[in-house]
């Protein structure tokens, strides 16, 4: 009675009702959200390099295509798949389990839902935009999951600044080999890079304070991490399993917290704590910290002993690398991340810069 009731009052209020109605485009079904917006529903017999629409069209009116509903492409057989901008909700499972190659994500996008691209194993190659903010929303289970699972990716192209990445982002990618740097971070879900066994570097920055438990659990290619100046705990078996940690750089000038298990015991007879020169001191007497052999300035990562193999070289306010060179100012925020070349610091303004480049790094001021 009360929902009869409540229609009335609607129709008597002149305020119009309506049903939302479905309609195909080729093999993609939409359903309206409201007059000018559709989801994605559902896909039948789909195959091959699927490119879903930003508007589509319906009795002459066109709509916009805001919305992927859950599990729509969920074990499908398609080769590639293209998503626009114009989508902001994926539901959870979106294309898990897809025998799917490649995955192109236009600029406009900002979440990946729960599993988006979960267990497809095939998967090898995705190009995120600039506009992504989050890897792995929440589902109903967990939160993120986004490529977990996918066991072939090796190459992901990151050109924004994620925010948020949730629990087991990149769990079991086992052939992810890009170096991957997050200069806005702010939350890092557990088990996020677990087994990413080909995974040589990471870059965590912006104002993240955790390092979550096994967030890089079995990560045995990992040799070299940096730590923001936010960061106040490395949480337990945050990195078990990494033996072959050769630098850690830590920005904080307070040694965050760790557990005994933290890291593996063997990294710190030979791995370098690279720590603000001011802290050098605290880091020697700070619990697991401590245990480095060797704890040295962000300043003295190898200036002086450039291999012929990794020149980096400053030259009237121009540094030069035949690698790709990472710059943060005083603070630790990285300020560019340029292609190896040369670059002139003075672009960036005045002030103190670490330039990073392989292994070695140089210290200057431009006035």
């Amino acid at each position: 009675m009360r929902k009869l009731y409540t229609l009335a009052a609607a129709l008597m209020a002149g305020v119009f009702v309506s049903q939302a109605a479905s309609f195909w485009v080729g093999e993609l079904q939409f359903t309206t959200i409201d007059d000018t917006t559709v989801k994605l529903s559902k896909a039948e017999q789909v195959s091959g390099d699927v490119v879903i629409p930003a508007t589509v069209t319906n009795e002459g009116v066109e709509y916009t295509v805001v919305e992927i509903a859950a599990s729509t492409f969920r074990s499908k057989t398609i080769d590639s798949v293209t998503i626009p901008g114009t989508v902001k909700t994926v539901g959870a499972s979106a294309f898990q389990m897809c025998r799917l190659k490649k995955a192109v994500i236009e600029e406009g996008f900002t979440t990946l839902g729960y599993s988006m691209f979960g267990s497809c194993g095939q998967l090898a190659e995705v190009s995120l935009p600039s506009t992504l903010t989050c890897l792995g929303d929440e589902g109903p289970f967990s939160a993120g999951s986004a490529f977990n699972g996918c066991m072939a990716l090796a190459n992901v192209t990151i050109a924004g600044d994620i925010t948020s990445i949730g629990e087991q982002a990149f769990n079991n990618c086992n052939a992810l080999a890009s170096d991957l740097s997050f200069p806005k971070l702010t939350s890092l879900g557990s088990n996020a890079f677990g087994y990413c066994r080909a995974m040589k570097r990471i870059e965590l920055g912006g104002t993240l304070e955790n390092v979550t438990g096994e967030a890089f659990y079995g990560c045995e290619g990992l040799t070299e991490i940096t730590l923001p100046a936010s960061m106040t705990s490395v949480a337990s078996n945050a990195y078990a399993g990494c033996d072959k940690i050769a630098n850690v750089y830590c920005y904080a000038t307070v040694p965050p917290t760790a557990s005994d298990d933290s890291f593996v015991s063997t990294v710190y007879p030979t791995a370098i704590l690279h720590v603000p020169e001011e802290a050098i001191d605290t880091y020697k007497k700070a619990d697991i910290w401590k245990n480095f052999a060797t704890i040295v300035s962000l300043t003295d990562s190898g200036v002086g002993s450039i291999e012929n193999d990794t020149p980096l070289t400053l030259v009237d306010g121009a540094v030069a690398s035949r690698l790709p060179m990472k710059i943060y100012d005083a603070k630790g925020v990285l300020r560019a991340d340029v292609a190896a070349g040369t670059f002139r610091l003075d672009t960036l303004g005045r002030g103190m810069y670490i330039v990073r480049s392989g292994t070695h790094t140089i210290k200057t001021v431009v006035p």
